[in-house]
């Protein structure tokens, strides 16, 4: 009868041992099922402590894991605590070193332990009493966890109220189960990094594809400095450049360096990380900054880092620096991660920074074209205009908007464009050509043209360019000296002829006069000595006019209204005006500023013009007066001169005798001695002002009278 007792006790715990296996694999079953649904650490934690509650009736069970950056074990779940014990339990981690408990000597000793009477136990072991008393508990069994064969953490269960009574067959169990638990974590782990990985790499995608979106270098450092750290989940991303010399590394883009100035940070290259990492090439992880020695603190409480080299054709262009407040935060696999990042930007820095280098160099040669003093043109070999400068706008009086993209024929002077087809036809450079262009108001233009072939890589045209000299002022002014340096020589020699002739003609003016008193009988004769005294008088007219031109003018300037000169001008000749039938239209536009003059010389001259355009209408017409403040030739430099117009309606000048109108003696006039525009034209001068002229025969003429406005220095 014993022998059949023990045996059926026998296989009653075998039985009762059978029941648990199976309630193990079946919550091995759940538990993994948990896993492959939801993935979620917390709810496989939960459904691990609420498995192992049932199949060994704990009162309470509980997990935790091994803080091996502080040395302490800390709650990660636990449940059947009270509100207050499972807060004080979360709050208050197991130092490996200074608690002495069940939990902390599974971890030290990686083994189960059991213990049926706490209190017993800890009166005859080495384990604190306090920790007994706290954790209000009869009986307790703890094992360890593992991944990979280190000691990760422990899971246990105890009761409270009652001893737990656990056979060697219970306690195999629970570390069997404990150990299958082992395989559910680290399989968790490996779930929960390959999907970390996912997400990582799907990021990595994401922005491969914005920081591939942008050429500017500014733009992509702040995109790599506002994703490089979330992509490791980083609390701050600084990205570090070196200086031109490489002494020191500044900080060109960050986030969560709000709190310093960041521009004003220089980290020196020497034995620092940063600039032990540009050295070497090769990322570094640092799990505590507080063992490094080439530690630089930029940002108070940063615990550990990863720092990853920008390289690109072997060359360092920067380092990303990712900051954690946590000790050993950053993975291998987060560095890796990074570094794969950073391989795939540099390229893209080293494009930007190019990119950057050609738009500087363009932007300088734009500039550089934009303020030459010559306009400048580029074509394509289809003589389609590709570039033209801001001169060459000027001089040519277009805008860029209206002709780029379209055949140059459209605008150019005929002139240039058979210097152009020559250019381009038989591969001819053009050192200097001066071409002259007459402007459909009648104006005439000179260009001093150059042109050459422009050729590509392998040596073929590509098209060619033309520049462009504006050379019509130039042009003036030199015949404006030419014609002064003649107008003194005439004038010279007119008074030593003037001279010269003085005394015999006062001689043959005496005689005359002698005989004409002598002689009264005879008409014929008397006609003769009349016309001869007639023509006397008028050489002596001639005479004193060239005295007079040849004179040094007495030129007194102060400051007048032209307006009130031109009236006083008018008021002289209105009679003769009328009596020619020519009326007067006289507007200036706006107030008429004060003008450095000589009141008299200004009125002689008024008088001259009006006269000059009364006698080219003899049929009666309109003198048109006009008066207005000029622009000046420099952006926005504003009335520089004043103008005044005279135009009249009548038989105008004839092209070839435009250019000498203002030399001495020359006239057109049957009675005119060639010296009023003449004298005209000495007057200005002295008045520092300047007279152009155009006519068209039969339209009429216009003269333009620029005054200097007083204080502008001309």
């Amino acid at each position: 009868m014993a022998s059949e007792k023990k045996l059926i006790n026998k296989i009653s715990r075998l039985q009762d041992e059978l029941d648990k296996k199976n309630r193990i694999l079946s919550s091995i079953y759940k538990i993994n099922h948990k896993l492959n649904r939801s993935g979620n650490p917390d709810q496989l934690l939960k459904t691990i402590l609420e498995e192992s509650r049932k199949i060994f009736g704990f009162t309470r069970a509980i997990i935790l894991f091994l803080n091996k950056a502080e040395n302490k074990l800390e709650t990660k779940y636990c449940i059947g605590f009270t509100p207050e014990e499972e807060a004080f339990s979360m709050s208050h981690p197991l130092d490996m070193d200074k608690h002495i408990c069940l939990e902390t000597l599974t971890v030290k000793t990686n083994k189960t332990i059991y213990i049926r009477d706490i209190h017993a136990y800890a009166r005859g072991a080495d384990i604190e009493s306090k920790m007994a008393d706290r954790w209000k508990r009869v009986s307790n069994i703890s094992a360890p966890l593992r991944i990979n064969r280190e000691v990760i953490g422990s899971i246990g269960g105890d009761r409270t109220h009652e001893e737990m009574i656990l056979s060697r067959s219970d306690i195999r169990l629970f570390t069997y189960f404990a150990n299958l638990i082992d395989i559910i974590l680290e399989n968790a782990r490996l779930h929960e990094q390959n999907k970390k990985k996912m997400g990582q790499f799907i990021s990595l995608q994401d922005l491969s594809q914005k920081t591939s979106s942008t050429l500017d270098y500014e733009d992509l450092l702040e995109i790599v400095a506002d994703n490089a750290g979330k992509l490791v989940h980083g609390s701050s991303c600084a990205l570090m450049i070196p200086d031109g010399e490489g002494k020191h590394f500044r900080i060109a883009a960050s986030r969560g360096y709000e709190r310093i100035n960041a521009d004003l940070i220089k980290i020196p290259a020497g034995q620092s990380i940063c600039g032990f990492v540009a050295a070497t090439g090769h990322p570094m992880l640092v799990e505590d900054t507080n063992l490094e020695a080439g530690y630089v603190a930029i940002l108070p409480g940063v615990r550990s880092q990863l720092y990853t080299p920008l390289v690109s054709n072997k060359r360092v262009l920067g380092v990303i620096r990712v900051d954690s407040d946590g000790k050993q935060v950053f993975s291998s696999d987060d560095q890796e991660i990074l570094t794969i990042f950073a391989s795939h930007t540099s390229a893209l820095v080293e494009n930007a920074l190019l990119y950057e280098q050609i738009l500087e160099q363009r932007n300088l040669a734009q500039n550089i074209l934009e303020s030459a003093p010559n306009g400048i043109l580029t074509i394509d070999k289809n003589k389609m205009l590709r570039m033209i400068n801001r001169k060459a706008e000027e001089i040519l009086k277009v805008k860029r908007r209206h002709i780029l993209d379209h055949n140059i024929s459209d605008f150019l002077p005929g002139k240039i464009m058979e210097m152009l087809d020559d250019t381009m036809d038989h591969d001819k450079d053009y050192p200097y050509e001066e071409i002259t262009r007459t402007a459909g108001d009648g104006s005439v233009q000179i260009y001093g043209v150059t042109s050459a072939v422009l050729h590509g890589p392998q040596g073929n045209m590509t098209g060619a360019i033309i520049t462009l000299q504006d050379l019509t002022e130039i042009k003036k002014t030199e015949a404006m000296l030419w014609r002064t340096e003649k107008l003194s020589s005439l004038g010279q020699m007119s008074a030593s002829i003037a001279h010269e002739i003085r005394n015999p003609l006062a001689s043959i003016n005496f005689n005359a006069q002698l005989l004409s008193k002598k002689i009264t009988g005879d008409p014929y004769t008397r006609q003769i000595l009349d016309d001869t005294l007639e023509g006397i008088n008028r050489i002596k007219t001639v005479m004193q006019r060239t005295l007079d031109y040849t004179k040094e003018l007495n030129t007194s300037l102060r400051h007048g209204q032209i307006d009130s000169v031109l009236s006083d001008a008018v008021a002289l000749v209105l009679q003769k005006l009328k009596d020619r039938r020519i009326t007067l239209d006289v507007k200036f536009a706006g107030d008429v500023p004060p003008l450095l003059l000589d009141t008299h010389q200004l009125q002689q001259v008024f008088v001259n013009l009006l006269l000059n355009a009364a006698e080219a209408m003899p049929d009666g017409g309109t003198i048109a007066i006009r008066g207005k403040k000029e622009e000046g030739a420099e952006p926005g430099k504003a009335g520089r001169s004043f103008l005044v117009a005279i135009q009249d309606s009548g038989v105008g000048i004839a092209e070839d005798n435009i250019k000498r109108i203002f030399d001495p003696f020359f006239t057109t006039k049957e009675e005119g001695t060639g010296l009023g525009l003449s004298i005209v034209h000495k007057i200005l001068e002295q008045h520092r002002a300047t007279i152009d002229v155009k006519s068209l025969e039969k339209h009429g003429t216009i003269f333009y009278l620029h005054f200097p406005l007083a204080g502008t220095g001309e």
